[in-house]
């Protein structure tokens, strides 16, 4: 592992790479829907990574949401935390994703009010947000309007008189 020149370890050393990739996209892709059941609020999160990153990942949701009841659903294994052990089951489907939440919708409200058109750059905002990930993002919906909306917002900003203090 030490001869990064050998072929088989630079090939090793870039899998490795992805699956970090994945694991941190994870953390920053994933939203929660609340629903309610016997034992109260618990979070449902869905997530399609590239590679099996969940049970990497899982320490940075539980140390971040310990004293929250989540779940997080992939395709090829599913991370469950009650609040003082976490489990994990096989995977499943999307279909196993409860209806979206009003906190969707906050969450697209803020997303929109922090949005700078001045500064939009639909390029790089792929390549920190690939599209591949906006079907699952309660924001994404509202990209393309903000991203067709910028050059007039920008202009209105330009052209409007300053605020006073």
């Amino acid at each position: 592992m030490q001869r990064v020149s050998d072929p088989l370890v630079h090939r090793l050393q870039y899998m490795a790479a992805a699956v970090i990739r994945d694991q941190h996209r994870m953390t920053a892709f994933v939203r929660f829907r609340v629903i309610m059941d016997e034992h109260g609020a618990h979070s449902v999160a869905w997530y399609e990574p590239r590679h099996r990153s969940l049970r990497g990942a899982s320490t940075f949701f539980i140390d971040r949401l310990a004293n929250v009841r989540f779940s997080i659903l992939t395709p090829d294994l599913t991370l469950h935390w009650d609040r003082q052990a976490a489990t994990f089951g096989p995977g499943v489907s999307r279909q196993c994703m409860p209806p979206p939440d009003a906190m969707e919708d906050w969450w697209t409200r803020y997303y929109c009010a922090i949005f700078n058109p001045a500064r939009s750059n639909p390029k790089l905002m792929q390549s920190h947000m690939p599209k591949r990930f906006w079907r699952n993002l309660p924001e994404a919906r509202s990209i393309r309007e903000l991203l067709r909306e910028a050059g007039p917002r920008t202009d209105r900003m330009i052209q409007s008189p300053p605020v006073p203090r």
